[in-house]
């Protein structure tokens, strides 16, 4: 499988995809492969230097980066092709065009007690030394210790939920949709998505709704 040429509309890698494959990223979203494949086609990414795979025989991950700075793909695989694709990365943040309006809405729900959970049994291909450090990585986004989400804006009220986890050898790729409000006059709720890279350390990539520079790993 090849993520990375897809991503920059390679013809032949883009019969990977499924017919019903969904693709979510570049503020904007695509159903159906030929549409993704079209997506693509148009707004080409340019990958620098080598990428971090993590393989699954359903899921995949790569990290890597772009002209753009940061970047992440994840993948549900069906039969060795691809069915749903995530886009993580400042191409996101460039390309977004979604308008998005802020209405009143509360996330704490059950991270009242401010204590990052989620079912390992969901995730049968993570590991359990994976899943712990899923949890202590995920305590740090709750307790605020990694700035995230807010570009130039502090978010608080920060809720990850774990969407894929899969452990390959010594690494593991996690996959957060992140909720929190945002820290302005009029605060607002903000939903966004962010890739979590273990390896010998923690690498973070958000979506682009946004993290702060320092909080994005080289």
């Amino acid at each position: 499988m090849r993520l990375i040429e897809i991503t920059r509309g390679a013809p032949e890698a883009c019969r990977g995809l499924l017919h019903n494959a969904r693709f979510e990223g570049l503020g904007t979203e695509a159903f159906g492969g030929d549409a993704v494949a079209e997506l693509f086609r148009a707004h080409p990414l340019s990958w620098e230097g080598p990428a971090e795979r993590v393989m699954h025989s359903r899921f995949a991950a790569v990290f890597g980066r772009t002209s753009q700075g940061a970047a992440a793909i994840f993948a549900d695989l069906y039969n060795g092709k691809i069915a749903r694709l995530w886009l993580l990365g400042n191409e996101s943040a460039r390309h977004s065009a979604v308008a998005k309006t802020p209405v009143p809405a509360d996330f704490d729900r059950d991270q009242r007690s401010h204590v990052f959970t989620f079912d390992t049994d969901v995730h049968p291909a993570l590991t359990a030394d994976h899943a712990d450090r899923v949890n202590q990585f995920g305590q740090t986004l709750v307790d605020g210790a990694v700035a995230f989400p807010g570009a130039n804006v502090r978010h608080s009220r920060v809720r990850p939920i774990v969407l894929r986890a899969f452990s390959n050898g010594e690494r593991a790729a996690v996959l957060l949709a992140v909720q929190s409000v945002r820290d302005l006059d009029t605060s607002g709720p903000v939903l966004s998505y962010a890739g979590v890279l273990l390896g010998a350390d923690e690498r973070l990539v958000s979506d682009g709704a946004g993290l702060e520079p320092e909080a994005i790993s080289a």
